[in-house]
């Protein structure tokens, strides 16, 4: 963020963080007795409570606390960190001994200083997370809209999917000469329609015509290449070369914007030349796979929801936010300097993002949802996407280097240094999962220091971590949520962090799978390496409580302490077992909550006034309020004003279900949309997605309040539960494969011995 205050004051800011900066490492460094450190880690855990509580009920009627007590309370935080790592650092590593002791001891060490750094980092970046307001174009024309051209690319994706985002993207609310949309076929190249493979040529080919039709229908362009060269990055940048828009919309396939989503955006770039992006946050309208598994409760947040409410804004408050794929206008000229968008990564955007900041560009943040997506809804479609972010992250770590890259602010180095440094999470998830297995399975030591010394050190560390998260992030992400996330990646990543490492300029980008279909219950393939993990942790489980119930050893002993440690591992093992259980989707498309009022006209001439509880991109459920309703037909004309487009809307529905429920005297009917023409596709279209309201309530509602117990209680009513029922389930189906492998065989031998 540009520092706006006169010279003599930013040296006295200078000059005042310095002294306290120098101050906080003296009282870091500090060699105090035991009883000392009890105490000031007592009285710091119970201060942070103290603010927690304020923060909570929100006393700042008559003054504004937030910023202030934000920082104290983080402040703390990282005095009790600092202190826990000085204390590892001086007292309690393992210096001689046996070679597994020593090497397990600085695992562990180098796997805690990991994780104090993106505490820290943490820390400063996000201290005071950016609101920017959207600034609306004028509707008198004060001011001339500069012309802009919508991206969206494909691959392989449906072209139902595709022709929902394009419908909506109709509706946006723009000047029509100003505007134009271009659908980006890297399924149908040229190459692709010429290759050998004759089928595949075919099906290439098919492909080609059908979205030249679509296009041609929706009045919309249609570009394709020579060759499928550079993914994604590559069929930007050939479209680039193909349009001449001064501005740059890009819009995953499978994310459907409302209609104020450029009024909203463009005029950023009118008022300063260095503004090159304008990024939105993904509003996700499915469910992920884990989400969709272990069955989220409607007030819980997304995952996603933490990185577009906290992280991002967090990242706008030291010009570091940075372009996501998808939902960010970008300046042509900008990125015409660099040569298009970044090849060298499979994360192409944040690439992007990192040659224009230092290149001296800005960005700008506006938290306000005006796109809605879909997540990967099977556990191999969220991995496909995870890891392809993880490698692309990590190749821009070690390429890039934005630590030291020239160009740079001070804070833009540490803020991209800290999203890219994250994504070696799997070395310090596994080697907290697994110190205890180290200790109990194989007495391999991992501290040198007295068990009560351990104790008053580590456990300060640990609450301060839960508070400062709960605190933080609290309101987009409920606790152990994290936890879950990152126990279920760690093996895949792992390999991922190694693969990068030994060669960091290879990588394919792997498309996400969208739309996907779910028809039956089944453990997915990837649980195998969980499995692992699952042994282990048995084991240790089974060494650990033999440990326990020597009543020779005191009660607090390192055996006791990795007992109890191992227990915490083993449940959030169980609890990422859960989500790898897949459920079966019994629905085409995602639906969500709305409520619109509408009127029925009947073909046989009724009439009556309804209102719509959901929608979809292919249908609606509407209530009627009368269960002796005479409403019985099967096609219905429905009359509403659709407030998004401005405009009275009809819409022809046929009717599939109807449910009554006649303690409330009401009539559900589950209806599919059945439209005449593409004029009143796109007006229902419209209806559904164009409300940018509609998706900002929901993130309120989600975000009301802390979930640190939310968060323990669905851990352990959705999370533990699902991953015993996830064996239970696995175990059945193997008992039922090894019985029909002995039948089978059991009636080769008699038939063998029939034959002799």
């Amino acid at each position: 963020m540009k520092n706006e205050n006169p010279i003599y004051l930013t040296a006295v800011y200078g000059c005042a963080w310095l002294f306290l900066s120098t101050a906080l490492m003296y009282l870091v460094s500090l060699d105090v007795y035991v009883e000392t450190q009890l105490f000031w880690s007592a009285i710091a855990i119970v201060t942070m409570f103290a603010i927690r509580a304020v923060l909570m009920i929100k006393i700042g009627r008559f003054f504004d606390p937030v910023r202030y007590l934000r920082i104290l309370f983080i402040l703390i935080a990282g005095m009790i960190s600092l202190r826990y790592i000085f204390w590892r650092t001086t007292h309690s590593l393992p210096m001689q001994g046996d070679l597994p002791s020593i090497i397990g001891g600085f695992v562990l060490y180098f796997a805690e200083v990991q994780a104090v750094i993106l505490f820290l980092l943490g820390m400063f970046l996000y201290v005071y997370p950016r609101q920017r307001d959207p600034i609306p174009l004028p509707k008198d024309g004060s001011l001339e809209a500069p012309t802009v051209d919508v991206f969206v690319p494909t691959y392989n994706e449906p072209t139902a999917l595709l022709r929902t985002t394009l419908l909506a993207v109709g509706n946006i609310r723009y000047p029509a000469d100003k505007m134009n949309v271009y659908l980006l076929d890297d399924g149908g190249t040229v190459q692709k329609r010429t290759q050998s493979n004759l089928h595949a040529a075919q099906i290439a080919l098919h492909r080609h015509e059908e979205l030249q039709a679509l296009c041609a229908e929706l009045g919309v362009n249609y570009l394709t290449r020579e060759r499928n060269e550079e993914a994604k990055a590559g069929n930007v940048n050939s479209a680039l070369r193909q349009t001449h828009g001064e501005l740059i919309l890009i819009l995953d396939c499978d994310h459907v914007p409302t209609v104020d989503f450029l009024e909203n955006t463009v005029v950023p770039f009118t008022r300063d030349e260095k503004v090159y992006l304008v990024q939105t946050p993904h509003f996700l309208v499915n469910d992920d796979a884990i989400e969709r598994n272990v069955g989220r409760p409607e007030n819980m947040p997304s995952e996603a929801e933490m990185f577009y409410t906290s992280t991002m804004r967090g990242l706008d408050n030291w010009d570091a936010a940075f372009f996501c794929g998808s939902g960010g206008v970008l300046r042509r000229s900008a990125l015409e300097e660099i040569g298009g968008i970044s090849t060298d990564t499979v994360t192409e955007d944040i690439d992007t993002s990192v040659e224009l900041a230092s290149r001296g560009y800005k960005s700008i943040y506006y938290h306000l949802p005006m796109l809605a997506g879909l997540q990967p809804e099977t556990i191999a479609g969220f991995m496909t996407q995870r890891l392809r972010w993880a490698h692309g992250m990590l190749q821009v770590l070690l390429l890039k280097r934005p630590l030291i890259k020239r160009g740079l602010g001070f804070w833009q180095r540490f803020a991209f240094f800290n999203m890219t440094f994250y994504w070696m999470f799997s070395l310090m998830r596994l080697a907290f999962l697994l110190a205890p297995v180290a200790y109990l399975c194989f007495g391999i030591g991992l501290y040198a220091a007295p068990p009560s010394e351990i104790l008053i050190y580590a456990m300060p560390n640990l609450i301060a971590f839960m508070l400062y998260f709960n605190v933080m992030f609290g309101r987009q992400r409920w606790f152990l949520t994290s936890e879950v996330y990152e126990v279920l990646q760690a093996l895949f990543n792992l390999r991922t962090v190694l693969a990068v490492f030994l060669n960091p300029r290879q990588g394919s980008f792997n498309v996400t799978p969208k739309d996907e279909n779910i028809d039956k219950d089944f453990v997915t393939p990837l649980a195998k390496p969980i499995y692992l993990l699952f042994g282990l942790m048995c084991w240790a489980m089974y060494e650990g409580f033999v440990k326990f119930l020597d009543f020779d050893s005191p009660f607090w002993s390192m055996d006791v302490a990795a007992f109890c440690w191992c227990i915490l591992s083993f449940m959030l093992v169980i609890g990422a077992m859960s989500p790898l259980h897949e459920r079966k989707q019994r629905r085409y498309a995602p639906r969500f909550k709305v409520d619109v009022d509408a009127g029925i006209n009947g073909i046989r001439g009724q009439s009556v006034l309804a209102k719509i509880v959901d929608m979809s991109a292919h249908g609606l459920r509407v209530k009627i309020q009368g269960s002796d309703s005479a409403m019985v037909a099967d096609k219905y004309v429905m009359e509403l004003f659709c407030q998004p487009l401005n405009k009275q809307i009809k819409i022809h529905v046929d009717v599939i279900g109807r449910d009554v429920d006649v303690i409330h005297d009401q009539v559900v009917l589950r209806c599919h949309h059945s439209p005449l023409s593409v004029q009143e596709e796109r007006d229902f279209i419209g209806l559904a997605y164009g409300d940018s309201e509609r998706w900002r309530k929901v993130l309120i509602n989600r975000n009301k309040s802390f979930g640190f117990w939310s968060g323990l209680v669905f851990f352990f009513t959705k999370n533990l539960p699902g991953g015993i029922a996830h064996l239970v389930f696995e175990l059945k189906e193997s008992s039922v494969w090894v019985v029909k492998s002995l039948s089978s065989l059991f009636l080769k031998k008699g038939k063998a011995n029939e034959t002799i």
